[in-house]
């Protein structure tokens, strides 16, 4: 079910999700237990992907597997992507940045409102710290601070 999710994130320029999730997969049977969130996080390590950017990937799985329906999953993503951010990422990038607005919208369908406050504030703070606001971060940048600022509005 999951891997229908990734279908939909997967681009010829992005992470090839099926093939790290097919890891997982592989790895869950290997060792005949069911691979939990807090296992992943090594597991990414393991394949050479910067944690932020792993963090926003699992954010935007879980977003995707909660509109999808698949609240399992999308539960499942969004541990794993709050363990990295929690565990991994010491600095903020754009792609926490990222993260954490993606965590907003996940919490809008499967959290409480007080959690979805609290993560656009952190992601203001994130856009804050990068200085989104200003042209050397480039229109991606830009385009961010615009949707964190219309939403937190």
């Amino acid at each position: 079910m999951l891997l229908m999710v990734v279908e939909r994130f997967n681009g010829p320029d992005l992470v090839n999700v099926a093939e790290l999730l097919e890891n997982f997969s592989s790895l869950d049977t290997l060792i005949g237990i069911p691979l939990k969130p807090d296992l992943v996080p090594q597991l990414v390590m393991a394949q050479d992907l910067p944690i932020d950017t792993a963090t926003a990937l699992f954010s935007a799985l879980a977003l995707g597997a909660v509109l999808s329906g698949e609240t399992y999953y999308g539960r499942f993503c969004f541990d794993v992507s709050t363990t990295l951010s929690n565990r991994g990422v010491s600095l903020p990038s754009f792609d926490l940045c990222l993260a954490y607005f993606l965590y907003h919208w996940y919490l809008l369908r499967a959290g409480t409102s007080t959690q979805a406050r609290k993560t656009v504030a952190q992601t203001v703070q994130t856009c804050r710290d990068l200085a989104l606001h200003k042209a050397s971060c480039g229109v991606r940048g830009f385009h961010l601070y615009l949707l964190v600022y219309l939403t937190d509005q």
